[in-house]
């Protein structure tokens, strides 16, 4: 068992999750409970406004243009991966390994993904005081046969969720 962090004496562990991934491998989710969050400030002094996009992935107020993730070796390794699985029998032991890659590949877009907006949203979330983020309505872009696959790669939502939730650890307005 691999551990990524120990748990401190002062804080109680709430819930534990155990999840098996396509690939095979298991992970243990430990929810805990005791930092308590800091107060936000009243009159927030360094601010910034988000707009967020396919070419560049955000462009705040402060003039900073963030670019997107290039995920395009790993769509194409997916892709060669996928018509492997597509020529094998289904059930067959061959199979099931190349499920497991296809599974790979899939999860190291996924974590490729989580990790770029884990650390966008920790570097605006610890910069400033205030965080404001453009509300959009993507449901329309996902239903246009133009970009669909660009603005469901960049995980508009799973950002916003993200820096909320980092907002609310480091007393930021958002």
């Amino acid at each position: 068992m691999v551990k990524h962090r120990d748990i401190p004496d002062t804080e109680t562990i709430k819930e534990v999750t155990l999840k098996k991934e396509p690939t095979s491998e298991w992970f243990a989710c430990v929810t805990v409970d005791g930092k308590e969050t800091p107060e936000e400030p009243d009159n927030p002094d360094r601010c910034v406004g988000t707009d967020v996009g396919i070419l560049k992935y955000a462009h705040d107020s402060d003039g900073r243009a963030v670019g997107s993730l290039d995920l395009s070796q790993e769509r194409d390794r997916l892709h060669r991966e996928q018509r492997k699985l597509s020529r094998k029998q289904h059930g067959s032991n061959n199979w099931e390994q190349q499920r497991k890659k296809v599974a790979e590949c899939h999860q190291t877009i996924k974590r490729k993904r989580r990790d770029f907006l884990h650390k966008l949203s920790n570097y605006y979330a610890s910069e400033y005081d205030l965080v404001a983020v453009e509300d959009l309505d993507v449901k329309p872009m996902l239903e246009s046969s133009g970009n669909s696959r660009n603005t469901a790669s960049a995980a508009w939502d799973t950002f916003t969720t993200l820096l909320e939730y980092k907002c609310e650890l480091e007393a930021t307005h958002f």
